[in-house]
């Protein structure tokens, strides 16, 4: 799993973290803004449903 994280791109250190997180049942979700209002919109969304490790 986590050869096809760095492999996508993710930080060696970050793609760790999301790799365990599998492990324990969760999930990961990926994908891209079209621009910034959007990404603020997605960060408060997914933090008001107990989002955790937030990046964009």
């Amino acid at each position: 799993m986590i050869g096809a994280l760095i492999g996508a791109g993710i930080p060696e250190e970050r793609a760790e973290v999301y790799e365990s997180g599998i492990k324990e049942g969760n999930i990961v979700l990926a994908f891209k803004p079209r621009n910034a209002e959007d990404a603020r919109y997605f960060e408060t969304h997914f933090q008001n449903n107990r989002g955790e490790h937030i990046y964009y």
